[in-house]
């Protein structure tokens, strides 16, 4: 799976199964499987794509400086204001 493709797979949110810990070893969600590799944590994942693509990752340093920033700006403010 490369950058761009991707499959989308639902867990049930009580009753998960053992094997979702393999994965999750706090039973939360997401995590992304690609060939060997299974991680989770929202901003490692988005870190993960975005390295697979300069027109998500640029190569200027000052530049993906900003990415970062901007991820974790949405991971702290937007995605914790969200939060019940």
């Amino acid at each position: 799976m490369g950058a761009g493709r991707y499959r989308v797979a639902t867990t049930p949110f009580r009753d998960r199964p053992d094997s979702h810990s393999t994965h999750q070893p706090f039973s939360q969600v997401p995590w992304i499987t690609q060939g060997n590799l299974s991680m989770f944590e929202s901003g490692a994942i988005l870190l993960h794509i975005a390295g697979q693509s300069p027109k998500l990752m640029p190569e200027r340093t000052e530049a993906q400086a900003q990415v970062t920033q901007w991820l974790f700006a949405a991971l702290n403010s937007v995605e914790a204001a969200s939060l019940p």
